[in-house]
């Protein structure tokens, strides 16, 4: 085995290869033709905001429906931030293991003193700052995940309890078409 295979890697070539990994896994998903979903823009043109509305319960059919494909275009576009938020998280999960173990190994004294030298060290303090950004990201990007999610539920919901009423309104339409009395002919009886 040559000694360049044996060599660590600097702390600057883990970070720049980890990195590197992130790319081309995105890479290879866009030459297989998964594309990023774009976020969804409202008619007016504005970024929609994933919100429903508070008067959603008054919506008709069909402004649900219109509705719910906002929100399921919203859904997936956070659904595939999430994956990215996640693969971003795992790189700096790496990253800061190697940043620590790096320095961990460089450093004398008891174990105390090693764990208190590492973690002061400025390349560990930047590489935890960048790790807790990617934590905080994933974290945020998944809450709105389920949100959304929940959401969807929601107008599926509302969407089903729409259909039910025109069903029934429908259903009661005809049974008081059938219902009003006929006006009968009388015979006389002689």
């Amino acid at each position: 085995m040559s000694n360049e295979k044996r060599r660590a890697a600097s702390i600057e070539e883990s970070s720049d290869i980890y990195a590197e990994s992130l790319a081309t896994a995105l890479e290879e998903l866009a030459q297989l033709g998964v594309k990023k979903p774009k976020r969804p823009r409202t008619e007016a043109g504005d970024f929609f905001d994933g919100h429903l509305p508070n008067d959603v319960n008054t919506f008709s059919i069909i402004e649900l429906g219109e509705l719910m494909g906002y929100m399921t275009r919203h859904a997936d576009w956070l659904s595939q931030l999430r994956v990215r938020a996640k693969a971003e998280k795992m790189e700096a999960d790496e990253n800061i293991k190697f940043v620590k173990a790096s320095i961990r190994k460089k450093q004398v004294g008891t174990k105390e003193e090693r764990d208190d030298a590492t973690i002061t060290d400025i390349r560990y303090v930047e590489a935890n700052a960048k790790w807790l950004t990617k934590v905080h990201s994933y974290e945020a990007v998944l809450a709105l995940e389920e949100a959304a999610r929940r959401d969807l539920k929601t107008l599926s919901r509302l969407i089903e309890k729409e259909k039910i009423a025109n069903e029934g309104d429908k259903r009661d339409a005809t049974v008081s078409s059938y219902s009003k009395p006929q006006q009968k002919s009388r015979r006389k009886w002689r």
